[in-house]
């Protein structure tokens, strides 16, 4: 049994998202966690109801928030517990407080996997951007999932990489007789994967249906070009957020491609 955080945000509450965290949840027998977050450094981040919102503490109590928020969070809370216990999984779920991101940090170091919607609902607020610092494999999960048929690792030959495919196989033994796709875009004057010999041996031992491909061109470009066919039942493995300025830029970018132009869910980890 593992702990899920689910994310939600109370301007905006993804149903597809957490019908693939019950998924999820019920799949791996594990606690579902539904966390609420309005406040981010007491600043306002696209909430269509500003006056709603009482960024005083940490912990936000029920009783500082207007009646409708509460009757809004109820039915939601309500939905959250019938799905739950129509499918017979375990959750906890709490609506007199809404977190902090900075708590959602140390809330993390608890958890085994962090679930969110991979797209926010406001230009200037990125719960991606914002989780770099989690210490638990973060799941951006798109409106449109569908449960996963192939599994994409993004590898770049890195230590963060494999790290990133040995939490996935960790968090998700269930994924194993899927077709696992071990790709790598390389230079020109590279004509190999790196390690693959190593990688094939322990690949072998977790999954049952292996590949390997070596790309040439843009990183970006080939990487979308890649999943986007049927990309919603696509799940996307990236170590990131890791090593030098240069790398997270980087890596950052790549992710946020993946998210905008395609349907595939993001499963990102960093050492």
């Amino acid at each position: 049994m593992k702990k899920i955080l689910i994310i939600l945000n109370e301007s905006y509450i993804p149903q597809q998202v957490i019908k693939r965290a019950i998924h999820i949840a019920k799949e791996s027998k594990s606690l579902l966690e539904a966390i609420f977050i309005n406040d981010i450094n007491g600043l306002n981040f696209g909430y269509p109801f500003p006056n709603d919102l009482y960024l005083l503490n940490e912990n936000v109590r029920a009783e500082t928030r207007t009646t409708e928020s509460m009757n809004l969070l109820e039915s939601l809370a309500q939905q959250f517990r019938d799905e739950c216990n129509k499918e017979g999984i375990e959750y906890k779920i709490e609506i007199d407080k809404a977190v902090s991101l900075k708590h959602l940090l140390t809330l993390s170091s608890f958890a085994d996997l962090i679930i969110a919607d991979s797209k926010s609902d406001s230009e200037e607020y990125s719960l991606k951007d914002l989780l770099a610092d989690a210490h638990c494999p973060l799941l951006l999960i798109s409106k449109h999932a569908e449960p996963v048929e192939k599994i994409f690792v993004a590898y770049d030959g890195s230590a963060s990489g494999m790290y990133a495919m040995k939490m996935f196989t960790y968090i998700f033994p269930e994924y194993k007789s899927l077709p696992i796709y071990f790709f790598h875009v390389a230079a020109k004057n590279v004509d190999a994967i790196p390690h693959v010999e190593e990688i094939e041996s322990w690949a072998s031992k977790h999954f049952s249906n292996i590949r390997f491909e070596l790309i040439r061109g843009s990183v970006k470009t080939e990487l979308v070009e890649l999943i986007r066919p049927a990309s919603e039942k696509n799940i996307i493995v990236m170590g990131a957020y890791s090593g030098s300025s240069i790398t997270r830029l980087f890596l950052k970018s790549t992710a946020e491609l993946v998210i905008n132009e395609t349907n595939s869910s993001l499963f990102i980890t960093h050492l």
